[in-house]
């Protein structure tokens, strides 16, 4: 059965054949002749023949188009992925550069409230360590004290210098060891070996922290242990202090 394709193209050639005819019966022979011409095109793409060439044709054009969009298609795709991995790297980057200059406000904000509270801050104690409401003594043996003082405030961490006054040195200051080991107010120090280590005063300056007002009063021994609030805090023995909670170094006891 011909195809619709064909019997449109033999209808229009029959049209265009007639319409020759009648321009020839007119003696208007060029148009005659190039609607004959019309007609016989139409007649041979109205072949079997030819309308399979044409629709093979037709099909290998669209595949080629396809195939070049589906190429564009990919190549887009390709460029969007590798966009958002580029977009996902420079979002990171800008959250990390945030946590950063976080990080450095905070850091620039704690070196400014220092600054500005320094020489405001400074606070002076004299504590007698026979004081024992603010004085808990420990004595290693042949080796020296252990000593933790309750300070009045909490100090900024590394501000504290502190010297003893004794009767064995004829009351001339000796200095504290360094560094300092703190937990909020209260104060952890090695002495060396003395004859009556509770006629001795200790001298203690530091700089307070006067954001930070949670203050300890409350501090057992138990043992070589100093334990706050049923929580294993410091622990001493003749190789140094150290804080569990902190995990600070330990310092020597003498």
């Amino acid at each position: 059965m011909p195809a619709p394709e064909q019997i449109f193209c033999w209808f229009f050639a029959i049209f265009l054949l007639v319409a020759a005819l009648r321009c020839l019966v007119k003696e208007k022979l060029s148009w005659s002749f190039v609607l004959c011409l019309c007609a016989i095109g139409f007649a041979f793409f109205g072949l079997s023949g030819v309308q399979g060439l044409l629709k093979t044709g037709l099909l290998i054009t669209v595949k080629d188009s396809l195939v070049k969009y589906g190429e564009k298609l990919e190549s887009f795709q390709t460029n969007v992925i590798s966009m958002r991995a580029e977009l996902a790297d420079q979002q990171s980057r800008i959250r990390t550069a945030q946590t950063n200059m976080a990080t450095q406000q905070e850091a620039l904000s704690d070196v400014t409230y220092w600054v500005r509270n320094l020489y405001a801050n400074i606070t002076n104690e004299t504590i007698s360590v026979s004081d024992t409401n603010r004085v808990i003594v420990s004595q290693l043996t042949n080796v020296g004290f252990c000593v933790c003082v309750t300070l009045d405030h909490v100090p900024i961490r590394n501000s504290i210098q502190g010297s003893i006054l004794c009767p064995d040195v004829l009351y001339i200051p000796q200095s504290l060891p360094q560094p300092t080991l703190t937990y909020g107010n209260l104060f952890f120090t090695g002495l060396p070996k003395l004859k009556d280590v509770h006629k001795a005063q200790l001298r203690i300056q530091y700089v307070k922290d006067t954001r930070r007002t949670n203050v300890t009063d409350k501090l057992e021994l138990r043992g070589n242990d100093y334990v706050l609030g049923g929580n294993w805090l410091a622990h001493f023995d003749t190789n140094g202090i150290f804080l569990v909670k902190e995990g600070f170094p330990p310092i020597p006891a003498n």
